[in-house]
């Protein structure tokens, strides 16, 4: 009967987990929103100031694929989107982990359930 009480009793907390788990997950995604959107910006700049970079009054850069490696090594070598890049994996995880966290609370609420229905029902009483 203790366990009984106690999985009732752990059974009535995970609404607050569960409420818990899907606010923090809810600011995580708002965080990476808005790395990605401070990613997107940088790199924008980085671009542009590519696609403006003259020599002789000709583009430095002539085609596509000059334009893109200089955007690779001018982007690695930046301080500032390195830290964003670096904040927004760590976030990414965060969020992987929040969302599994999330998931085994509703699996063990429903674990919980169907044991206190089973045991309900086992035991006559269909109100519990």
């Amino acid at each position: 009967m203790e366990a009984i009480n106690e999985d009732l009793q752990l059974f009535r907390s995970l609404p607050d987990k569960i409420k818990e788990s899907e606010l923090k997950l809810l600011a995580l995604k708002n965080k990476l929103s808005n790395i990605i959107n401070k990613i997107s910006t940088k790199e924008a700049k980085i671009m542009s100031d590519i696609c403006n970079e003259t020599i002789d009054g000709k583009a430095a850069f002539s085609n596509e694929e000059k334009r893109r490696a200089e955007f690779n090594i001018r982007k690695s070598k930046n301080d500032e989107w390195v830290s964003l890049d670096e904040e927004k994996s760590k976030i990414e995880y965060d969020l992987k982990v929040e969302e599994i966290e999330l998931n085994n609370l509703v699996n063990i609420k429903t674990a919980i359930k169907y044991t206190l229905v089973y045991l309900a029902a086992v035991k006559g009483d269909l109100n519990a």
